[in-house]
Protein backbone atom coordinates (compact mmCIF):
# COMPACT_ATOMS: atom_id res chain seq x y z
CA UNK A 1 0.00 0.00 0.00
CA UNK A 2 3.11 3.23 0.89
CA UNK A 3 4.50 1.47 -2.40
CA UNK A 4 1.15 2.27 -4.67
CA UNK A 5 0.10 5.35 -2.60
CA UNK A 6 4.22 6.94 -3.16
CA UNK A 7 3.36 5.97 -7.02
CA UNK A 8 0.36 7.87 -7.08
CA UNK A 9 1.78 10.37 -5.48
CA UNK A 10 4.93 10.93 -7.68
CA UNK A 11 1.94 10.34 -11.11
CA UNK A 12 0.09 13.45 -9.44
CA UNK A 13 3.21 15.50 -8.96
CA UNK A 14 4.26 14.91 -12.49
CA UNK A 15 0.57 16.01 -14.07
CA UNK A 16 0.60 18.80 -12.09
CA UNK A 17 4.24 19.91 -13.27
CA UNK A 18 3.79 19.17 -16.98
CA UNK A 19 0.51 21.01 -16.61
CA UNK A 20 2.59 24.16 -15.45
CA UNK A 21 5.57 23.45 -18.13
CA UNK A 22 2.06 24.23 -20.44
CA UNK A 23 0.26 26.75 -19.50
CA UNK A 24 3.53 29.06 -18.84
CA UNK A 25 4.18 27.95 -22.65
CA UNK A 26 0.99 29.14 -23.73
CA UNK A 27 1.17 32.15 -21.61
CA UNK A 28 4.73 32.89 -23.29
CA UNK A 29 3.32 32.07 -26.59
CA UNK A 30 -0.18 33.96 -26.48
CA UNK A 31 1.22 37.08 -25.91
CA UNK A 32 3.00 37.11 -28.95
CA UNK A 33 0.22 37.13 -31.34
CA UNK A 34 -0.55 40.43 -31.08
CA UNK A 35 2.72 41.66 -31.17
CA UNK A 36 3.35 40.01 -33.74
CA UNK A 37 0.31 41.66 -35.77
CA UNK A 38 2.37 44.90 -34.41
CA UNK A 39 5.64 43.74 -36.01
CA UNK A 40 4.17 42.76 -39.22
CA UNK A 41 3.82 46.64 -40.17
CA UNK A 42 7.52 46.79 -40.43
CA UNK A 43 8.26 43.45 -41.42
CA UNK A 44 7.27 40.81 -43.84
CA UNK A 45 5.38 37.28 -43.06
CA UNK A 46 8.52 35.48 -44.22
CA UNK A 47 11.04 37.50 -42.16
CA UNK A 48 8.95 37.52 -39.28
CA UNK A 49 8.91 34.10 -39.30
CA UNK A 50 12.94 33.28 -40.02
CA UNK A 51 13.48 36.57 -37.30
CA UNK A 52 11.73 34.62 -34.37
CA UNK A 53 12.98 31.25 -34.79
CA UNK A 54 16.40 32.43 -35.68
CA UNK A 55 16.64 34.45 -32.16
CA UNK A 56 15.49 31.57 -30.84
CA UNK A 57 17.90 29.02 -32.43
CA UNK A 58 20.57 31.26 -32.06
CA UNK A 59 19.78 32.42 -28.13
CA UNK A 60 19.37 28.41 -27.41
CA UNK A 61 22.78 27.56 -28.81
CA UNK A 62 24.17 30.35 -26.56
CA UNK A 63 22.99 28.99 -23.78
CA UNK A 64 23.87 25.54 -24.30
CA UNK A 65 27.27 26.74 -24.23
CA UNK A 66 26.67 28.13 -21.00
CA UNK A 67 24.56 25.68 -19.57
CA UNK A 68 26.85 22.56 -18.47
CA UNK A 69 28.74 25.22 -16.27
CA UNK A 70 25.32 25.66 -14.64
CA UNK A 71 22.86 22.56 -15.29
CA UNK A 72 23.96 19.13 -16.41
CA UNK A 73 23.13 18.79 -20.52
CA UNK A 74 20.02 15.98 -21.19
CA UNK A 75 20.50 13.04 -23.04
CA UNK A 76 21.51 14.40 -27.01
CA UNK A 77 19.44 14.30 -30.03
CA UNK A 78 20.67 10.55 -31.78
CA UNK A 79 19.72 9.55 -35.59
CA UNK A 80 16.49 8.52 -34.74
CA UNK A 81 15.48 12.03 -34.02
CA UNK A 82 16.62 13.83 -36.69
CA UNK A 83 13.76 12.62 -39.07
CA UNK A 84 10.84 13.98 -36.32
CA UNK A 85 13.19 17.22 -36.13
CA UNK A 86 13.41 18.09 -39.36
CA UNK A 87 9.60 17.32 -40.14
CA UNK A 88 8.71 19.36 -36.64
CA UNK A 89 11.28 21.99 -37.89
CA UNK A 90 9.23 22.83 -41.59
CA UNK A 91 5.52 22.40 -39.93
CA UNK A 92 6.38 24.35 -37.12
CA UNK A 93 8.75 26.37 -37.53
CA UNK A 94 8.06 27.59 -41.32
CA UNK A 95 4.94 26.29 -42.60
CA UNK A 96 2.73 26.88 -39.33
CA UNK A 97 4.37 30.61 -38.17
CA UNK A 98 4.56 31.78 -41.93
CA UNK A 99 0.41 31.09 -42.49
CA UNK A 100 -0.22 32.23 -38.74
CA UNK A 101 1.30 35.37 -39.83
CA UNK A 102 -0.52 35.70 -43.23
CA UNK A 103 -3.66 35.18 -41.38
CA UNK A 104 -2.82 38.09 -39.18
CA UNK A 105 -2.47 40.54 -41.56
CA UNK A 106 -5.77 39.51 -42.95
CA UNK A 107 -7.55 38.80 -39.63
CA UNK A 108 -7.93 40.95 -36.17
CA UNK A 109 -5.27 39.06 -33.78
CA UNK A 110 -8.36 38.55 -31.10
CA UNK A 111 -10.35 36.48 -33.92
CA UNK A 112 -7.48 34.66 -34.99
CA UNK A 113 -5.88 33.68 -31.34
CA UNK A 114 -9.48 32.06 -30.35
CA UNK A 115 -9.22 30.87 -33.88
CA UNK A 116 -6.37 28.77 -32.69
CA UNK A 117 -8.59 26.25 -30.48
CA UNK A 118 -8.82 24.49 -33.58
CA UNK A 119 -5.07 23.01 -33.01
CA UNK A 120 -6.49 21.11 -30.46
CA UNK A 121 -8.92 19.09 -32.29
CA UNK A 122 -6.02 18.31 -34.98
CA UNK A 123 -3.56 17.25 -32.55
CA UNK A 124 -5.61 15.08 -30.51
CA UNK A 125 -7.03 13.22 -33.74
CA UNK A 126 -3.58 12.99 -34.88
CA UNK A 127 -2.36 11.54 -31.60
CA UNK A 128 -5.11 9.01 -31.48
CA UNK A 129 -5.35 7.57 -34.99
CA UNK A 130 -1.67 7.77 -35.54
CA UNK A 131 0.05 7.23 -32.48
CA UNK A 132 -2.32 5.43 -30.43
CA UNK A 133 -3.67 8.09 -27.61
CA UNK A 134 -6.97 7.88 -26.39
CA UNK A 135 -10.05 10.20 -26.43
CA UNK A 136 -11.86 10.18 -23.24
CA UNK A 137 -15.64 11.26 -22.97
CA UNK A 138 -14.64 14.35 -21.87
CA UNK A 139 -11.53 14.80 -24.29
CA UNK A 140 -14.94 14.14 -27.30
CA UNK A 141 -17.12 16.73 -25.86
CA UNK A 142 -14.39 19.28 -25.59
CA UNK A 143 -13.02 18.91 -29.09
CA UNK A 144 -16.85 18.97 -30.35
CA UNK A 145 -17.43 22.14 -28.49
CA UNK A 146 -14.06 23.53 -30.20
CA UNK A 147 -15.03 22.58 -33.39
CA UNK A 148 -17.90 24.55 -33.24
CA UNK A 149 -16.71 27.33 -31.95
CA UNK A 150 -14.21 27.45 -34.50
CA UNK A 151 -17.20 26.81 -37.36
CA UNK A 152 -18.91 30.31 -35.63
CA UNK A 153 -15.34 32.17 -35.97
CA UNK A 154 -15.81 31.40 -39.70
CA UNK A 155 -19.34 31.66 -40.56
CA UNK A 156 -20.75 33.06 -37.69
CA UNK A 157 -19.70 36.86 -38.93
CA UNK A 158 -16.25 37.67 -39.90
CA UNK A 159 -15.56 40.55 -37.76
CA UNK A 160 -14.40 43.85 -39.27
CA UNK A 161 -11.47 44.25 -40.89
CA UNK A 162 -11.46 39.88 -41.39
CA UNK A 163 -11.28 38.22 -44.34
CA UNK A 164 -11.98 34.33 -45.21
CA UNK A 165 -8.53 33.83 -46.57
CA UNK A 166 -7.21 35.32 -43.28
CA UNK A 167 -9.21 32.61 -41.59
CA UNK A 168 -8.03 29.70 -43.72
CA UNK A 169 -4.48 30.49 -43.61
CA UNK A 170 -4.99 30.34 -39.75
CA UNK A 171 -6.25 27.19 -39.99
CA UNK A 172 -3.51 25.63 -42.05
CA UNK A 173 -1.15 27.18 -39.75
CA UNK A 174 -3.06 25.14 -37.05
CA UNK A 175 -3.01 21.99 -39.20
CA UNK A 176 0.93 22.18 -38.96
CA UNK A 177 1.10 23.38 -35.20
CA UNK A 178 -1.07 19.79 -34.65
CA UNK A 179 2.02 17.91 -36.71
CA UNK A 180 4.68 19.61 -35.26
CA UNK A 181 2.93 18.64 -31.90
CA UNK A 182 2.92 14.87 -32.70
CA UNK A 183 6.55 14.97 -34.03
CA UNK A 184 7.94 16.77 -31.26
CA UNK A 185 6.83 13.57 -28.96
CA UNK A 186 9.00 11.90 -30.61
CA UNK A 187 11.75 13.41 -29.62
CA UNK A 188 10.70 14.36 -25.94
CA UNK A 189 13.00 11.81 -24.37
CA UNK A 190 16.39 13.76 -25.31
CA UNK A 191 17.34 17.11 -24.50
CA UNK A 192 14.49 19.93 -24.94
CA UNK A 193 16.75 22.72 -25.34
CA UNK A 194 18.70 21.37 -28.01
CA UNK A 195 15.59 19.89 -29.91
CA UNK A 196 14.51 23.84 -29.51
CA UNK A 197 17.75 25.36 -30.64
CA UNK A 198 17.79 22.95 -33.72
CA UNK A 199 14.39 23.58 -34.73
CA UNK A 200 15.06 27.54 -34.45
CA UNK A 201 17.71 27.51 -36.59
CA UNK A 202 16.62 25.32 -39.05
CA UNK A 203 13.58 27.55 -38.99
CA UNK A 204 15.53 30.68 -38.79
CA UNK A 205 17.89 29.72 -41.48
CA UNK A 206 14.99 28.69 -44.23
CA UNK A 207 12.65 31.88 -43.42
CA UNK A 208 15.52 34.44 -43.33
CA UNK A 209 17.34 32.62 -46.71
CA UNK A 210 13.63 32.49 -48.47
CA UNK A 211 13.04 36.01 -47.33
CA UNK A 212 16.31 37.73 -48.44
CA UNK A 213 15.24 36.03 -51.90
CA UNK A 214 12.03 36.43 -52.16
CA UNK A 215 10.88 39.80 -49.74
CA UNK A 216 14.19 41.57 -49.36
CA UNK A 217 13.37 44.65 -46.71
CA UNK A 218 14.98 47.08 -44.46
CA UNK A 219 13.81 46.21 -40.79
CA UNK A 220 14.20 48.83 -38.20
CA UNK A 221 16.60 48.42 -35.35
CA UNK A 222 14.07 48.77 -32.47
CA UNK A 223 11.31 46.75 -34.17
CA UNK A 224 14.20 44.21 -34.44
CA UNK A 225 15.49 43.99 -31.14
CA UNK A 226 11.77 43.82 -30.14
CA UNK A 227 11.00 40.94 -32.28
CA UNK A 228 14.71 38.65 -31.25
CA UNK A 229 12.61 39.13 -27.69
CA UNK A 230 9.98 37.87 -28.68
CA UNK A 231 11.37 34.93 -30.92
CA UNK A 232 13.82 34.12 -27.41
CA UNK A 233 10.97 33.98 -25.41
CA UNK A 234 7.67 32.72 -27.67
CA UNK A 235 9.89 30.67 -30.09
CA UNK A 236 12.55 29.34 -27.70
CA UNK A 237 11.56 29.13 -23.86
CA UNK A 238 7.84 28.53 -24.95
CA UNK A 239 8.92 25.60 -27.16
CA UNK A 240 11.48 24.15 -24.25
CA UNK A 241 8.62 24.22 -21.87
CA UNK A 242 5.95 22.47 -24.07
CA UNK A 243 8.02 19.61 -24.31
CA UNK A 244 8.82 19.23 -20.99
CA UNK A 245 5.40 19.32 -20.61
CA UNK A 246 5.14 16.35 -23.34
CA UNK A 247 7.26 14.41 -21.38
CA UNK A 248 5.00 14.66 -18.34
CA UNK A 249 1.21 14.16 -19.69
CA UNK A 250 1.45 13.29 -23.31
CA UNK A 251 0.66 14.80 -26.50
CA UNK A 252 -3.20 15.14 -25.99
CA UNK A 253 -3.36 16.43 -22.43
CA UNK A 254 -0.71 18.71 -23.13
CA UNK A 255 -2.39 20.37 -26.12
CA UNK A 256 -5.43 20.63 -23.77
CA UNK A 257 -3.58 22.94 -21.54
CA UNK A 258 -1.59 24.79 -23.91
CA UNK A 259 -4.99 25.84 -25.61
CA UNK A 260 -4.93 28.49 -22.72
CA UNK A 261 -2.31 30.56 -25.30
CA UNK A 262 -5.45 31.48 -27.69
CA UNK A 263 -7.70 33.24 -24.57
CA UNK A 264 -4.00 35.15 -23.54
CA UNK A 265 -3.93 36.48 -27.03
CA UNK A 266 -7.77 37.07 -27.43
CA UNK A 267 -7.23 38.70 -24.10
CA UNK A 268 -4.07 40.87 -25.04
CA UNK A 269 -5.50 41.70 -28.51
CA UNK A 270 -8.44 43.72 -27.86
CA UNK A 271 -6.22 46.50 -25.24
CA UNK A 272 -3.22 46.44 -27.06
CA UNK A 273 -4.87 46.71 -30.65
CA UNK A 274 -7.84 48.23 -29.77
CA UNK A 275 -9.80 45.24 -31.63
CA UNK A 276 -13.03 44.88 -31.40
CA UNK A 277 -15.29 41.72 -30.41
CA UNK A 278 -18.31 40.92 -32.34
CA UNK A 279 -21.59 38.46 -31.56
CA UNK A 280 -19.66 35.39 -33.27
CA UNK A 281 -16.29 36.16 -31.83
CA UNK A 282 -18.23 36.44 -28.17
CA UNK A 283 -20.02 32.91 -28.19
CA UNK A 284 -17.11 31.15 -30.21
CA UNK A 285 -15.33 32.01 -27.12
CA UNK A 286 -17.36 31.01 -24.38
CA UNK A 287 -18.13 27.67 -26.56
CA UNK A 288 -14.36 27.20 -26.72
CA UNK A 289 -13.85 27.78 -23.22
CA UNK A 290 -16.01 25.40 -22.17
CA UNK A 291 -14.42 22.71 -24.53
CA UNK A 292 -10.50 23.96 -22.80
CA UNK A 293 -12.15 22.96 -19.46
CA UNK A 294 -13.28 20.04 -20.81
CA UNK A 295 -10.02 18.77 -22.51
CA UNK A 296 -8.43 19.82 -19.18
CA UNK A 297 -10.89 17.36 -17.12
CA UNK A 298 -9.24 14.54 -19.53
CA UNK A 299 -7.86 11.77 -17.41
CA UNK A 300 -4.13 10.30 -18.43
CA UNK A 301 -3.88 8.61 -21.84
CA UNK A 302 -3.60 5.09 -21.60
CA UNK A 303 -1.23 3.28 -22.86
CA UNK A 304 1.34 6.35 -22.03
CA UNK A 305 2.37 5.44 -18.61
CA UNK A 306 6.09 7.05 -19.29
CA UNK A 307 4.49 10.26 -19.84
CA UNK A 308 2.26 10.16 -16.91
Amino acid sequence: MPEISTRSAAASARRTRGAMFALTSAVLFGASMPLCKIFLADIKPLALTGLLYGAAGTTLAAWRFFAPRILPVEKPLGKREIPWLLGSALSGGVAAPLLLFIGLQLTPASTSSLLMNFEIVMTVLIACLLFGERLTTYSVLGVSLITFGSVLLSWGGIPEGGSFWGIIAVLGSCACWSIDSNFSRNVSHADPVEYAMWKGLIGGVACVGMSVILQPAHIPLLTLLYAVLVGLTAYGISVVLFVYSLRDIGTARTGGYFAVYTFVGAIVAIPLLGESVNWATAVAAGVMAGGVVLMFRENPVKGQAANQ
